[in-house]
């Protein structure tokens, strides 16, 4: 896959809830009409479909990468920190639903999807891991096998964010995004000893 010019980038971005659609999904042809781009130039661009998903689902991973990154304060405690980051992951999620959806079709799809995976894995699992592993240093956290923990996680915040948006519920709203970090973090906070 050649990487798109900027313009063409952005409007393909900004049509993604469309393009990202799997009831009656649109063909490229659909694609070049709706945002106006020529359908030779998507084509040069993109070998089919797989291929600009993937590229979709990729740079929305690196848009909540940044996101995560940004939010990772590694001055905080890791619970304040894990808080801080799953807050950032769901506020980027929760404005796009249909991304959340397009993720998980991704783990089944074909090899250009392998680029999302990689991105995901990257960007957002390894710094997730990573506090995890603080926070099980500091005595804060307790799993048992942090990956799992984490894919855990992050497997919960995309499908609440669907259920959330199935529902009528507005999944970028702030009251929905701090119960959800309240349940996810419960999942992982170590419990006194009864």
């Amino acid at each position: 896959m050649k990487p798109p010019p900027k313009q063409m980038a952005s409007k393909l971005l900004d049509a993604s809830a469309m393009i990202l659609r799997t009831d009656d999904p649109p063909t490229l042809a659909d694609i070049a009409e709706r945002v106006e781009i020529p359908r030779a130039t998507l084509y040069y661009y993109f070998s089919g479909r797989e291929d600009l998903l993937a590229f979709l689902l990729a740079a929305h991973v690196d848009e909540g990468a940044a996101a995560i990154n940004a939010a990772d304060d590694r001055d905080l405690a890791p619970v304040a920190r894990l808080r801080s980051v799953l807050d950032a992951a769901l506020a980027h999620l929760g404005r796009r639903p249909d991304v959340c959806a397009g993720l998980l079709g991704a783990t089944t799809a074909g090899p250009s999807m392998s680029v999302v995976l990689a991105a995901n894995e990257t960007g957002v699992a390894a710094p997730f891991r990573a506090i995890v592993q603080a926070g099980i240093d500091s005595g804060d956290l307790a799993v048992p096998d942090v990956a799992a923990a984490v894919d855990t996680m992050i497997g919960g915040a995309v499908m609440a964010i669907i259920g959330a948006a199935g529902r009528g519920r507005d999944p970028s709203a702030r009251s929905f995004r701090a119960e959800l970090v309240e349940q996810l973090v419960l999942g992982v906070v170590k419990r006194p000893e009864s």
